[in-house]
């Protein structure tokens, strides 16, 4: 009997142990049990990103319209009037300093037909494509920098 109980200590330590390490591998810093990016939709990942201190505001590119797939994060004042008329041309990048343009992957977009003319001012953070101010996409980068690695590499590409 006491050779029983000593093992049934034994595995109920052994058990406890995974528990713990399962616990500990689910964990992401402060923030929580780890969610994949792919679940997100753009006004999470702005609220992930504003709460590593990058105050965007998030606008939808459609006047009025829902921003789950397509928005402006911006630390501007600017409306919507003045940011649709915003064009994606590296020639025209000093125009979208303080904002960028937010697209969320909905399965079939060739965002590599759209890329190749924004020159180095894109990036690409698991389903996201964001292209705007390269200071604010080095922002966005080093703001996921610590998520991406505890999380399987989200970040693709910078330019």
């Amino acid at each position: 009997m006491s050779k029983l109980r000593t093992y049934g200590l034994l595995l109920l330590g052994l058990g406890s142990i995974a528990l713990l390490a399962v616990g500990l591998l689910t964990r992401q810093g402060d923030s929580g049990t780890v969610v994949s990016l792919d679940d997100w939709d753009i006004p999470q990942f702005a609220a992930f990103l504003n709460e590593r201190g990058l105050g965007l505001r998030l606008v939808s590119t459609m006047k009025g319209g829902d921003a789950r797939y397509t928005a402006f994060l911006t630390t501007t004042d600017l409306e919507w009037e003045n940011l649709n008329h915003l064009v994606k041309d590296a020639k025209r990048i000093n125009e979208w300093r303080g904002t960028l343009y937010c697209e969320r992957e909905r399965g079939n977009d060739n965002w590599w037909l759209l890329t190749r003319h924004w020159g180095a001012n894109y990036l690409i953070v698991g389903p996201f494509l964001l292209y705007g101010d390269p200071e604010l996409l080095v922002l966005v980068r080093d703001a996921v920098e610590t998520f991406t690695r505890a999380n399987g590499g989200f970040l693709k590409r910078l330019g």
